[in-house]
């Protein structure tokens, strides 16, 4: 028999299969919070009209509840016919579709930054939220998730008279409690030129997911139940649909959102993406959808990996032991996928675990869990006694790989997949979305770009940086080089769309947003300083000091009186 051995777990377990992350239990060294998170239970949920009078319908539906927040500060150098899916189709379906943002910066040759100067893209996944800012000597150099963590990489830049103190200042004000993480024990690591990166749990990492159902019934088109939700739901509860069918599908009875992307702050994307589809939805009333995503499925890549197609081939496995069978087994049901920048997130397909209970047999010391965290950390190659090698394979292939496998076949049944996304409260969810399609409408990509230009006609300290939108508008940003808090609407526009032709424009906010920009814009210019001037005939220097904003000023009235 068999015995295996539980080592200690230490910190290179990191380095190996770290299947399923360990609840938080104590603090241990971190950092605690008692205040509860303020958690979103999502619903995502991904439709097929199959053309044949039916829907198949995969519902995945997380539920959130109270937990300690934490923080962990360190110095640095994703009758019908009834089955199961799996997690990882939602996750690698979100990532093939989340939209992204790229910021092109173009910078003229007469522009020559300091070299302490430090440009950070914060383009790239929208999931989560950051500490607004970084005022206050703090850089956020990189941002993102791994696991369950969402992580922030902080340089302090600049002179201040202590760095620790601004960097614990800004962890605080950001939502991190590290009141036992005194100035005192980061400062030696901020003097000598290290970064400081700071972890926190995922909103609703404390809480599990149930596995995904997959229906198949008879309907005239997709629909979600929204109305039962209401008794469960938190305020603007996240609602994300994939619809697959002919051609580009629509919310049928619900408007149809153009967000404003004027109001999206393009140098931190995550930090309000979520914020701005919440407000073009209470905009609504609840009742509309943002389409996010739109493509033929032939973009998307195969979600089950290639090596697991024909998990059953005959003499796949050969003639390993039963530890080394189970081994690399587990060994290809990972699925590790990207968790923000430089970041992966690892865990077992559905279904492993479950399999691994009812037929692999641990000794009574060994729990599921602990074998699945590192199955390869310790222990003999041997035969297990009352393995049963071939109803092992069955069930993994039935349990786990087969609801990817279906995934894939049901995304390839139909030439065309949209995204839909908004929130909704309770108070909201009083008409059931019904969904449809329109081949007139035109694709949706997941890739928005905005231009930002920097100028240096007075030299680097009197830079001008404006950032034109796809749609042409232009936003002048300040000399703190901060994205400006525009007011206005959260909705560019307000649609009705239905099963052919061009959408019908119910409300547009464009010209009053192009005034808000335009008194936006006229303030950031205003501030900035006059240009320098040598003192003409008679020793007068005009434009300097008072009298070069009074000229400022009075070229702004003279714009004004011209509108």
């Amino acid at each position: 028999m068999l015995r295996f051995v539980v080592p200690f777990l230490g910190a290179a377990l990191s380095a190996a299969w770290l299947a399923l992350p360990a609840p938080a239990a104590a603090c241990g060294g971190f950092f605690c919070n008692n205040a509860l998170p303020v958690n979103q239970a999502a619903e995502r949920i991904i439709f097929a009209d199959n053309g044949d009078g039916t829907v198949t319908a995969v519902v995945q539906i997380l539920y959130s509840g109270p937990g300690e927040d934490f923080a962990w500060v360190l110095p640095v150098p994703g009758r019908p016919d009834v089955g199961v899916s799996s997690d990882a189709v939602f996750t690698a379906l979100q990532l093939q579709t989340d939209p992204q943002f790229q910021l092109l910066r173009v910078m003229d040759d007469s522009c020559t930054p300091p070299p302490s100067s430090v440009f950070v893209d914060m383009g790239g996944p929208v999931d989560g939220s950051l500490p607004g800012g970084g005022g206050g000597g703090v850089m956020v150099v990189d941002a993102g998730t791994v696991g369950p963590f969402d992580f922030v990489i902080l340089s302090v830049t600049g002179m201040p008279d202590d760095p620790a103190d601004v960097a614990v200042e800004w962890l605080v004000e950001g939502g991190y409690d590290v009141a036992d993480l005194g100035p005192d024990t980061l400062r030696p690591y901020l003097e000598a030129g290290m970064n400081l990166i700071a972890f926190r749990l995922t909103k609703g990492s404390d809480t599990g997911s149930i596995r995904p159902i997959v229906m198949t019934y008879e309907a005239a088109r997709p629909m979600i139940p929204i109305r039962p939700t209401a008794v469960a739901a938190e305020e603007d509860m996240g609602v994300m649909v994939w619809v697959l069918g002919e051609s580009r599908a629509l919310p049928l009875n619900y408007r149809h959102l153009v967000l404003n992307e004027a109001r999206l702050n393009w140098f931190q994307p995550a930090s309000n993406y979520d914020l701005l589809v919440s407000e073009a939805a209470d905009e609504a009333g609840g009742q509309g959808f943002v389409t996010e995503y739109a493509e033929p499925t032939s973009a998307l890549q195969p979600i089950l990996p290639p090596v697991l197609r024909d998990f059953l081939a005959p003499g796949r496995w050969g003639r390993t032991d039963d530890v080394s069978l189970v081994r690399n087994v587990l060994r290809q049901l990972v699925v590790s996928t990207a968790a923000g920048p430089g970041g992966f997130q690892q865990t077992y397909l559905d279904g492993v675990r479950d399999v691994v209970r009812d037929f692999v047999p641990l000794p009574d010391e060994l729990s599921v869990d602990d074998f699945l965290r590192c199955p390869f950390c310790a222990g003999e190659s041997g035969d297990l006694g009352g393995f049963d090698r071939a109803a092992f394979l069955e069930a993994m292939d039935a349990q786990a790989i087969a609801p990817v496998r279906d995934a894939d076949a049901l995304l390839a049944s139909r030439p065309y997949v949209t995204r839909l996304y908004t929130t909704m409260s309770a108070a909201e969810m009083t008409v059931d979305p019904e969904f449809d399609f329109n081949p007139d409408l035109p694709a949706v990509p997941r890739l928005r770009q905005a231009t930002l230009r920097t100028t240096c006609p007075q030299g680097w300290d009197r830079r001008t940086q404006r950032l034109t939108l796809a749609s042409g508008e232009v936003v002048e940003i300040g000399a703190s080089g901060a994205w400006p808090v525009l007011g206005g609407p959260a909705a560019l526009r307000f649609e009705q769309l239905s099963t052919s032709g061009d959408p019908v424009v119910l409300i547009d906010n464009t010209p009053t947003f192009s005034d808000t920009i335009t008194r936006s814009n006229e303030t950031v210019i205003a501030a900035r300083p006059p240009p320098p001037t040598v003192g003409g005939a008679g020793g007068c220097a005009a434009g300097s000091g008072a009298s070069g904003a009074l000229l400022a000023l009075l070229a702004l009235a003279r714009r004004r009186r011209r509108r």
